[in-house]
């Protein structure tokens, strides 16, 4: 007898015990999801490996590191949008799999057509750094600000950042200081 929510509850209870920092103890929980083709669990999983690579079980980094991208290259092929901003991160910085940039630009993209904060801040990393496209302080500060605009906290630091060194001339220093007062806050 198939139970459709069997999946989702064990993602949901090894998820709670990731954030309650019970890491061994989740794990076991997302991978039964994980291997029931749930994509949520695929690619919160994949988190897990990058996070604590050592609850992974694999030997080694470079395994563990395999797997994660294995995982989210799962989730993406059943539409899951958190995953491609995930998946457009593994190739930016070379987890698991060799570095493409142009890749990386594509999934970043197309998790942003999805209004992903995370994907719009690390396109902004590729813009601020000149990665697989032109350096381009404008462009970068644009996306670390729609990713600030959505609450993601890294959006805020990198932003602030940008701002305090003066890498955009278009924007005020005053725009600046309440995300970084509630980033050194940790809000």
């Amino acid at each position: 007898m198939e139970q459709p929510d069997v999946a989702r509850l064990q993602y949901q209870y090894g998820w709670a015990l990731w954030w309650a920092k019970r890491h061994a103890e989740a794990i076991p929980w997302l991978r039964k999801a994980a291997d029931q083709s749930y994509s949520a669990a695929q690619a919160d999983l994949a988190y897990a490996y990058r996070d604590d690579p050592a609850v992974s079980g694999y030997p080694s980094r470079s395994e563990t590191m395999s797997e994660a991208y294995r995982l989210v290259r799962l989730a993406v092929e059943q539409g899951n949008t958190i995953a491609m901003g995930d998946l457009g991160t593994h190739l930016m910085h070379g987890v698991g799999v060799k570095r493409d940039y142009g890749a990386a630009i594509s999934w970043l993209r197309r998790a942003i057509e999805h209004d992903d904060r995370y994907a719009k801040a690390h396109l902004g990393e590729m813009y601020k750094n000149g990665w697989g496209v032109p350096q381009d302080d404008a462009e970068a500060v644009k996306w670390f600000r729609a990713s600030a605009d959505q609450g993601y906290r890294g959006g805020q630091y990198n932003l602030a950042l940008m701002l305090l060194q003066g890498r955009d001339r278009a924007e005020r220093m005053g725009a600046c200081p309440a995300w970084r007062r509630d980033t050194a806050v940790g809000r």
